[in-house]
């Protein structure tokens, strides 16, 4: 193809072809050639970045992307997606990409430029190297005047990767240094959710007093009385004092947001503390037409199960199927599914077992933890069955709520020796992998307990779950230890 001297277009035409024919390395080199002819550092660099990218090269990705950011402050977006991207992909490789080189000579050779430091930050955060990460957001937010907006950014992301340690610490700066930021409110939500992934219940409570104290917008205490309502229910198991948060939040904010969702979590409530038929009069009244569709989801499934608890099989299975056919993408698509095919197993005569196990769910969704194993007990004696894996790995379940991980160790071991081809055995197994990981902090065995899970039930439902946990637990829990600066 002729090229045109005075034409980039040409360039990005011949490129296209060399690459449709898989010559990456002659496609990066014309462009380069091109680049060079035009006397312009940014022309192509989407181009080439992303065949960098291809070619598994991200640190020279990255200088694309950069330096198209640096030239053009409307790429921003697209940056700071691209950027996020190569740090995922640089974390599965197992090689060398020169994305570390690259984002740390990009920050050293632009000392004033925020952005710079963001991206090595991001890049800190995914390695696990949370102090310096730190230190590193604290920078850009001093570069960019962001009154604590990056520290916000840092202190949620530590949140969801469960390093609840330096979300404390992230966030009381930002509160300290910034007494008057528009970000204050907002990292108490971050800190009051950080406390209760901790099971600091009442430490997360006292935060959203204090937002709801502290506030004069109705949507941030309006959400702080969610938040303590969910708190004191699914954290404390205080369904009653829940119930009269929520209560009050429907009472004083009617028009809130977040003021129909509470209504569902009422009728939680009511259901928790054994008033099966208020529960079912508050659901019905809540219409799909005012909730997010995540929200239409829940509600259905919740229905769904209060029938199954009452041992209304044929109007649970309904109501499952409902689910199903209403949002067939939903997260509840798998657990409807189980329990179709349970009540299908459990016909006729069978039906007195399966009534067992209804209250033995029932009761656990009480926190009547005790009444709920004594069912499961009953259930795990019988030789086959459905019910009998279930039985198990629900029994290991509680123990693991009760704080008793031996015993739910025990109860999941049992589970995968008694059946190892049951579709409970690869949730059993992440189970365990998440009390190795999250309570007794052994690397070692939580690895090898996620990767089992990959080896041995390739087809299982939870693996993209558990592929996630493992690559967290490479990153974070297993990473060498930080040495302190001199």
């Amino acid at each position: 193809m002729a090229l045109a001297p005075n034409n980039p277009q040409t360039y990005e035409q011949a490129s296209n072809i060399y690459t449709g024919n898989g010559y990456y390395a002659d496609a990066v080199k014309l462009l380069q050639d091109g680049r060079k002819k035009f006397g312009s550092p940014v022309l192509f660099a989407i181009q080439l970045g992303q065949l960098y990218e291809i070619l598994r090269n991200y640190g020279d990705a990255a200088r694309e992307y950069f330096e198209l950011l640096a030239n053009d402050t409307t790429s921003e977006v697209f940056v700071t997606g691209k950027m996020s991207e190569l740090i995922r992909l640089d974390s599965d490789e197992g090689f060398e990409t020169g994305l570390k080189d690259a984002l740390t000579e990009i920050a050293k050779q632009n000392p004033k430029n925020s952005d710079a430091h963001r991206f090595f930050g991001d890049l800190l955060m995914s390695q696990g190297k949370l102090d310096e990460a730190f230190q590193r957001f604290r920078l850009v937010d001093s570069l960019s005047n962001g009154e604590g907006k990056n520290i916000l950014y840092f202190a949620a992301v530590a949140r969801d990767n469960g390093n609840h340690g330096v979300v404390e610490k992230a966030c009381d700066y930002l509160i300290t240094r910034y007494p008057q930021s528009p970000f204050r409110i907002a990292s108490r939500f971050v800190l009051g959710a950080s406390y209760y992934d901790e099971k600091r219940y009442n430490d997360a409570l006292a935060v959203y007093d204090q937002i709801a104290r502290e506030s004069s917008s109705e949507r941030d205490v309006s959400q702080a009385l969610f938040a303590s309502g969910h708190t004191k229910l699914d954290g404390l198991h205080d369904a009653a004092g829940a119930l009269t948060l929520f209560d009050r939040l429907m009472k004083n904010y009617p028009l809130a947001a977040v003021s129909v969702t509470a209504r569902i979590a009422a009728a939680d409530c009511h259901l928790a503390l054994g008033q099966a038929s208020v529960a079912d009069s508050l659901y019905a009244a809540v219409s799909l037409q005012q909730l997010q569709h995540a929200n239409q989801e829940e509600l259905l499934f919740k229905q769904a199960e209060l029938q199954f608890y009452l041992s209304n099989f044929q109007q649970a299975r309904d109501a499952y199927g409902k689910v199903i056919n209403t949002f067939p993408k939903s997260v509840y698509v798998n657990d409807c599914l189980r329990r179709i095919m349970l009540i299908s197993e459990y016909p006729g005569m069978d039906e007195a077992t399966l009534r067992i196990y209804a209250e033995a769910a029932y009761a656990k969704y009480r926190f009547d933890y005790d009444s709920s194993q004594v069912l499961l007990d009953k259930l795990k004696e019988r030789e086959s069955g459905s019910l009998t894996e279930i039985a198990w790995y629900d029994a290991g379940r509680i123990d693991w709520e009760l704080g008793k991980t031996a015993e739910s160790l025990g109860q999941f071991d049992s589970l995968i020796v008694r059946f190892p081809e049951s579709s409970y055995a690869p949730l059993a197994l992440e189970c365990k992998g998440d009390i190795f990981a999250d309570v007794n902090r052994d690397c070692s065995l939580a690895k090898a307990t996620y990767e089992s899970v990959l080896m041995k039930y390739p087809t299982s439902l939870n693996l993209e779950n558990v592929r996630k946990k493992l690559q967290r637990v490479e990153r974070v829990l297993c990473a060498p230890p930080e040495k302190p600066k001199s």
